[in-house]
């Protein structure tokens, strides 16, 4: 009978064996989680350096192909860095935190970007950026007109910092201003 018992037994996990791997399982993500958030920010930070370095560079060429007064106007603040690409034809910038669409009254709008602040990421210009508007123009033969930010910090809140840095010619160049930030330049 005794053997009988045994073959009949079901195998299986016992509530102290679960326990140890859930506690194991919640150490490893405990000690993960704030790599990954780190790795996630930097990569953000980095994206959205690259896409503005784009920008620039495109509305630098709309200004070369329109003959036109052309540039980027930026926008910050509590929930969101923005910037519209736009053919400047009345005396003030377009206003990014409208939307795509819709930023522009009286100027055509090329192209608007809104980084919330819900992505950690912000873009500033100089020393206080919050809610005024900065331009930057790019006039015939493809200069920016002064005055102009000499770079466009996108900062994390991991603490990553990018600067994007635009010559008076209007070339762009993406560099680290701490020279951390792996695989980039330092400034």
């Amino acid at each position: 009978m005794l053997v009988q018992m045994n073959a009949s037994r079901i195998k299986g996990l016992s509530l102290i064996e679960l326990l140890v791997v859930v506690a194991v399982l919640g150490i490893v993500l405990a000690v993960a989680t704030p790599s990954l958030t780190d790795l996630m920010n930097k990569r953000r930070v980095q994206l959205i350096a690259n896409e503005l370095s784009t920008d620039l560079a495109y509305a630098r060429s709309e200004g070369g192909l329109r003959n036109k007064r052309t540039g980027m106007t930026f926008r910050s603040s509590d929930t969101m860095s923005c910037y519209t690409i736009q053919v400047f034809l009345a005396a003030r910038g377009c206003d990014c935190t409208k939307g795509a669409g819709v930023a522009c009254d009286g100027n055509i709008e090329l192209r608007t970007t809104q980084i919330p602040s819900l992505t950690g990421v912000s873009l500033v210009l100089g020393d206080a950026f919050v809610g005024e508007f900065k331009n930057l123009d790019f006039t015939a033969p493809l200069r920016i007109v002064e005055p102009a930010p000499s770079a466009i910090r996108v900062v994390g809140n991991r603490g990553y910092i990018l600067e994007v840095r635009i010559s008076v010619l209007g070339r762009v160049l993406i560099c680290s201003p701490d020279g951390k930030f792996g695989g980039v330049q330092p400034c």
